[in-house]
């Protein structure tokens, strides 16, 4: 136990060692950013979609390690599920050694788009590459879901502007004899029996999740609720608070291209087990740190809705926290 890191403690086992897939990377010197909190280097989004049509904004950064001046270009193609080419845009960079330099591209708008849903989970494929006009020095691909939400108190959640109850579950990844040590297969067989089951949301609790895991979510048609590890308390230090706030931007960052992600969520129950006497100012210093993990999720992410989970207890509510999060949920026994 670490009291810097979240979580303090948990409704799961904690585990040790390297337990999921571990990669060597090597870059060309020029090369799209590999130094973004663990992201793929791109971010991709629909700044306006409708049936109609949407818009496209593809956003990152090139790196030139090398000694020279670089000049390349980059481009961003948006490709179907059949992987036939429906919009391109490209820029051009000159890149000084030993720097970085950012680009926003915006290709044609979509006509009539085909939309992501739990019933329909069409992805296009948006395809980023570095060439410095002698060949690719640099590729990444993401998935790109075209769809919109928003909830309303009194009727519920909305997708592509129609009323979808929201049914599902909670998933731990743990398995008899292996421990949370599961390998890219069982993650992707879990998700096929939520959606066998009938559901078309998963709340993923609480801690970093496995590529695979929302890849699957984003195939199969599930809508994500993912979530930093602050379960239960926190710890009132400078270091539990950064690690906080790392956790938080890197879940956001490294798990932004995908369209299964509706919500993120940054507490859980975090009243539910306070020390014995509890030290003065804990509550404040709570509200406190989800205000400011609420304000970096909406800089990081302003498509997204902000969630946190309560147990019932009325401190929520005197505290003033259940009012920060876009969404607050209750978790009744």
């Amino acid at each position: 136990h670490n009291d810097d890191i979240p979580p303090f403690s948990a409704d799961f086992t904690f585990y040790g060692g390297l337990y999921r897939n571990v990669w060597l990377v090597a870059t060309e010197p020029v090369h799209l950013t590999m130094l973004d909190d663990a992201s793929p280097g791109v971010q991709i989004d629909t700044p306006s979609a409708s049936a109609a049509s949407a818009s496209v904004r593809v956003r990152g950064a090139v790196v030139n390690d090398s000694t020279t001046y670089k000049a390349v270009t980059v481009t961003s193609t948006v490709l179907d599920a059949h992987r036939q080419k429906v919009a391109r845009a490209a820029v051009k960079l000159s890149l000084a050694p030993g720097s970085d330099a950012k680009f926003d591209l915006r290709p044609p708008t979509l006509v009539k788009p085909h939309l992501w849903s739990p019933d329909s989970p069409y992805l296009y494929t948006v395809v980023t590459v570095v060439n410095d006009g002698h060949g690719s020095l640099d590729t990444v691909e993401s998935a790109l879901g075209v769809r919109w939400f928003s909830v309303d108190p009194n009727t519920g959640f909305y997708l592509n502007g129609k009323s979808l109850p929201l049914r599902g579950t909670n998933r731990h990844q743990d398995k008899v004899g292996q421990g949370n040590a599961l390998t890219d297969a069982e993650h992707v067989a879990d998700f096929a029996l939520i959606k066998a089951m009938g559901c078309n949301i998963v709340r993923l609790a609480h801690y970093p999740q496995a590529p695979a895991v929302l890849e699957a979510a984003d195939r199969l048609g599930l809508v994500i609720w993912e979530e930093a590890p602050l379960v239960n308390r926190i710890i009132m230090s400078e270091s539990f608070t950064q690690h906080s706030v790392n956790m938080t931007r890197e879940m956001v960052r490294q798990h932004y291209n995908h369209p299964s992600v509706a919500l993120w969520g940054y507490m859980n129950e975090i009243f539910l087990r306070p020390p014995k006497p509890e030290p003065t100012g804990l509550e404040e210093a709570t509200v406190a740190l989800a205000r400011q993990l609420e304000a970096l999720i909406r800089t990081e992410d302003p498509t997204r809705l902000t969630t946190m989970a309560g147990h019932g207890s009325q401190r929520y509510n005197t505290s003033g926290i259940a009012d920060i999060p876009m969404v607050f949920a209750w978790n009744l026994y």
